[in-house]
């Protein structure tokens, strides 16, 4: 006697959407995946799949292999300047594959975002649809030859997961019209600091007599010169973007400080000490000239940009008497000191993506409690951040996102109010972005409310 099983509804769609989830495929009615989605987590002698066996099968296919946060990105190049760019995200367990021009995947390892990632060719699978490395490396064949078939013209959804809008897709347009698009921005680096000596003068002389020691003679002259521009010559392409630009100003990246002793009249001093100060520009002017810039260019970038510090005599002149009392030459000296300048800052793709990060890793539940926020991964998305101006389009795009944050500030403190050490790492970084703009220490600081928990404090409108 054969036994009936009676199936109910719930168990007729349960089936066909086991048998739909094994016939997910790009093109091919046979089914993209292989049959391994039986016992996903593994059965005892099974090797867990995980990133390191992904890693693995990637270099063996020539991709290259680059870390990242909590996942790691693969990369291959094609010989139609286009590339296979895998990101493996292992805390939520997936692979995303994508076929994209070349110079996107640059700018996406560059700057971890891509504006229109989702305009390509592009399947995300769970790490759970494998169970060897073999398996991986098929699926991963099976997506170059599509991909390429595909000649980067976007794919139909297969699913309804594919044609379900992420998270923050909705808010993209929006935000957009809230960020100024700030792009880059001219800023000291912090990556060094040229100082060229500590020339020292005979009394009244315009010309140096000494540099830390050494007598001061064309020979010299000339070595100064050339290191200089050899330390100018990096700064460049950032002097000819903003030589002229109407809303980033270049910083005053040179200083000029010359002093005075107490010898001559207030008059004579201030007449000597600006021609020591015009004699060490000259030097400056010398260089830039050296780096084939034009003259004109040459005297704005020393005009405009240079900070000129003078510091005459300490003596207390009303206890000594200046007209007996010999001279101190260590107050008679100049120096020249030129300070880095680069190209940063993040356009609205990056903002956006730095801003879907913060989203991802917040959480409505933060008690003393229950914690559900990833700090560290807040402290990852902002230390993207390059700029002052970045600070500012971040905060721009949390306002336009709706949420019930209104501010930058307000993400922060309400996120991270229990967790001082990752608000006191947030802090440091957002102000040395504020300090590389210009803008003055504690732009952005640590303050303590009444409960003696570290806020954080951002001002917004200091430029």
């Amino acid at each position: 006697m054969k036994k009936t099983i009676k199936l109910t509804e719930a168990d007729i769609l349960k089936m066909v959407k086991r048998i739909l989830e094994e016939q997910i495929s790009f093109s091919s009615p046979n089914g993209f995946l292989p049959g391994n989605n039986i016992n996903k987590q593994g059965s005892v002698g099974q090797r867990r799949f995980d990133k390191v066996v992904a890693e693995e099968e990637l270099k063996k296919a020539g991709y290259k292999v680059y870390p990242d946060y909590k996942g790691s990105h693969a990369l291959k190049f094609t010989a139609d300047k286009h590339a296979f760019l895998i990101m493996i995200m292992s805390e939520e367990n997936s692979i995303e594959f994508v076929y994209l021009p070349k110079d996107s995947a640059s700018e996406y390892l560059e700057r971890g975002n891509m504006e229109n990632i989702d305009d390509y060719p592009r399947k995300g699978l769970s790490m759970f649809d494998f169970t060897r490395g073999d398996q991986f490396a098929q699926v991963l064949k099976k997506f170059e030859q599509y991909a390429v078939a595909q000649k980067l013209k976007k794919y139909g959804p297969t699913n309804a997961a594919d044609v379900t809008p992420r998270r923050q897709s909705g808010l993209n347009e929006t935000i957009k019209r809230h960020l100024r698009e700030v792009a880059e921005e001219p800023v000291i680096t912090g990556n060094g600091e040229h100082t060229s000596g500590y020339f020292t003068f005979a009394e009244g002389k315009a010309v140096p007599t000494k540099v830390n020691g050494q007598p001061f003679d064309n020979a010299l002259r000339s070595r100064i010169v050339n290191a200089l521009a050899k330390f100018i010559q990096s700064s460049v392409p950032t002097l000819q973007k903003f030589i002229n630009d109407p809303k980033f100003k270049l910083p005053k990246f040179i200083q000029v400080n010359v002093g005075t002793s107490h010898t001559a009249s207030p008059e004579a001093n201030v007449a000597v000490a600006t021609q020591r100060g015009e004699y060490l520009r000259k030097l400056i002017s010398d260089a830039l000239i050296q780096l084939k810039i034009r003259p004109d260019v040459v005297y704005q970038i020393v005009t405009t940009n240079t900070d000129a510090q003078y510091q005459p005599s300490k003596l207390d002149t009303s206890f000594y008497d200046a007209r007996v009392l010999a001279p101190n030459a260590d107050e008679r000296f100049g120096e020249i000191r030129i300070k880095d300048l680069s190209t940063q800052g993040m356009n609205t793709a990056g903002i956006q993506n730095v801003q879907h990060g913060l989203n991802d890793a917040a959480s409505i539940v933060n008690t003393i409690l229950v914690d559900n926020v990833d700090e560290d991964a807040i402290v990852y998305n902002l230390r993207k951040l390059q700029t002052y101006s970045d600070i500012q389009d971040l905060d721009n795009a949390i306002k336009a996102q709706g949420h019930e944050y209104n501010s930058l500030e307000d993400f922060l403190n309400d996120q991270l109010f229990d967790d001082n050490i990752h608000m006191t790492q947030v802090a440091k970084h957002l102000n040395k972005c504020a300090m590389k703009s210009s803008l003055p220490d504690q732009t952005i600081r640590l303050v303590r409310d009444s409960s003696g928990h570290y806020r954080i404090s951002i001002n917004l409108t200091a430029k």
